[in-house]
């Protein structure tokens, strides 16, 4: 293992229209894995470099739920 990857998951990092820069940092995975993750996160955690690498953004929230938080949606429009 090394400082790029943590538990074979690759560190990635893009800027991406109105989000910004966006990456997944080792610090991100350790505290996502501390969490406790489950079977299907696990194995879907694996795919997340190369959607930072290659989405784009589908669908974006200034504040979502009123909550004060942005949300957005990360991926590959397959149409």
């Amino acid at each position: 293992m090394n400082e790029a990857s943590i538990y074979g998951i690759r560190v990635a990092t893009k800027n991406l229209d109105v989000l910004g820069q966006v990456y997944l940092s080792c610090a991100g995975i350790k505290e996502d894995i501390g969490h406790g993750i489950g079977r299907m996160e696990a194995i879907t955690s694996g795919a997340v470099p190369a959607v930072i690498d290659h989405g784009k953004v589908l669908d974006y929230q200034k504040d979502r739920k009123g909550c004060g938080w942005g949300g957005a949606v990360i991926g590959e429009n397959t149409h």
